[in-house]
């Protein structure tokens, strides 16, 4: 099964349907989302998720102007400067597990 690229919007650049492509075997049934620029990948994955139950899904962006880390850090990301995307996956078992 390949990567749905139903999410993957009619003016991405050739870049990315180019990496959709070749990510399809390894991330079967991950749904792609690419913005050109966000505030934060980890904000519009959290919203999407809660939304429409977005996972597994990949969040991509060229630009970042509030990216968030770990430890609340905080950073801008220039274009073509680096990798800016967030990763959501779906739990293999419930909350009652975890402390």
């Amino acid at each position: 099964m390949a990567c749905n690229t139903d999410f993957i919007s009619g003016d991405a650049p050739e870049r990315i349907i180019v990496l959709q492509s070749r990510l399809s075997d390894l991330a079967a049934g991950y749904k792609l989302f690419y913005k050109h620029e966000l505030p934060s990948t980890n904000d519009w994955a959290y919203t999407l998720g809660l939304e429409m139950d977005a996972a597994p899904a990949v969040f991509l962006c060229d630009m970042q102007t509030r990216g968030k880390g770990r430890f609340g850090r905080v950073w801008e990301s220039r274009e073509g400067a680096s990798l800016t995307f967030t990763v959501l996956t779906e739990p293999k078992c419930g909350v009652e597990s975890f402390p």
